[in-house]
């Protein structure tokens, strides 16, 4: 009689847990975000992140500061405490779990190598950039309308798919060799740039996209015909031969410098620039002598064209590595200069006469490798 009291007992105290433990969950919420980290064991961490309240009238999120116990718990984690949108714990094990409904998650440069969010249910803003993350899968978290995941040097893959919410996302400086983006047609926001491996992009589904980033991919093609509502492109340090921007009625800011876009090409694309009747200002980043991979060639009759359109020609001045944009009014010059010299050079050089002379040092317009170089 003893002993079966003893086990009633016992189902009774498992019993409780059992119900308490799930009342503890459901006061946090049903949310979990898993992720693995390198940070070594009894270091801390710092995350920010914010708490699911909800939609208002207009149907707009609504969110509140975490609140340790109440509306959010860390497994694999001690000494947890909060300021704020702050979290600030010790690392326990290398694998943390988030319990909670969090609506924007954001840990920069926390060692993060992988993230599970496919019981991310209530997650909207994502940011973790600068982290050895080797793939991201948003498929699941399909509430997700932010994701940043810049300078995340080992990141080669993206799973888009079920992600129609998301409006805006920046994958600059990764390792991704392609992205299919049919799958996020209200990207209004899409940075892809310095992907030396992303050679190719298609936006031609992205209808509402407002600002496209692509410098310094190597990209040889990119069409935005498809996009009426584009206000900003930035294509710098690619190899595009030809450029058409006459179905961007809205574009007021293009970057396309240290590209392959000179004479007839040229004068197509400043064809294609909407002609400015309202006094707006429209940037036309064409041209930048900083740049030892530069093949653009913007003449005086050119910046003129562009200036009839009612758009500034602008060219860099400073250093590679911090440079600002001044107005340019064009040089003759520019689509025969601009190579770089290399000392170890030992190319004939000739001056415009057809005299073969040393290297030049003095300014001027000589022959070498059969093109005509400015030496400034």
């Amino acid at each position: 009689m003893i002993i079966i009291m003893r086990k009633n007992y016992f189902l009774l105290f498992v019993c409780g847990l059992l119900f308490s433990f799930t009342n503890a969950m459901a006061a946090v919420g049903n949310g979990v975000i898993k992720f693995k980290t390198n940070t070594p064991i009894g270091q801390k961490m710092t995350i920010e992140m914010l708490i699911f309240d909800g939609l208002d009238e207009d149907g707009d999120t609504k969110d509140k500061d975490p609140n340790i116990g109440d509306n959010f718990s860390i497994d694999g984690a001690s000494n947890i405490s909060v300021a704020g949108m702050k979290v600030f714990f010790t690392v326990n094990a290398p694998e943390i779990t988030i319990h909670g409904d969090a609506d924007y998650l954001s840990m920069p440069a926390q060692g993060v190598t992988s993230i599970d969010l496919s019981k991310a249910n209530e997650l909207r803003e994502l940011r973790v950039n600068e982290n050895p993350i080797t793939s991201i899968d948003l498929s699941k978290a399909t509430n997700l309308s932010v994701v940043w995941a810049s300078y995340c040097k080992e990141l080669t893959t993206v799973n888009l798919e079920n992600t129609q919410n998301l409006t805006a996302i920046s994958l600059q400086g990764t390792q991704i060799t392609a992205l299919n983006l049919s799958n996020s047609p209200n990207i209004r926001t899409l940075n892809v740039g310095e992907n030396q491996n992303l050679r190719t992009i298609d936006v031609t589904k992205l209808l509402f996209l407002e600002e496209l980033w692509v410098n310094g991919n190597g990209i040889e093609n990119l069409d935005v015909s498809e996009n009426p509502n584009l206000e900003r492109l930035e294509c710098s340090q690619n190899s595009l031969t030809k450029l058409d921007v006459s179905h961007n009625p809205r574009i007021e800011f293009l970057s396309c410098w240290g590209n392959k876009l000179a004479g007839e090409s040229m004068d197509k694309l400043i064809a294609s620039l909407v002609k400015e009747t309202e006094g707006n200002e429209r940037e036309f980043c064409v041209y930048n002598k900083l740049y030892d991979k530069e093949h653009n060639s913007l003449t005086v009759k050119q910046a003129t064209a562009v200036k009839e359109r009612g758009w500034t020609p602008k060219q860099a001045t400073g250093s590679m590595d911090l440079f600002t944009w001044k107005e340019f009014d064009g040089d003759d010059a520019t689509g025969i200069s601009n190579a770089t010299m290399n000392s170890k050079d030992n190319g004939a050089w000739y001056d415009l006469n057809g005299r073969r002379i040393a290297q030049p040092v003095q300014k001027g317009i000589y022959i070498h490798g059969g093109k005509k170089i400015v030496v400034r």
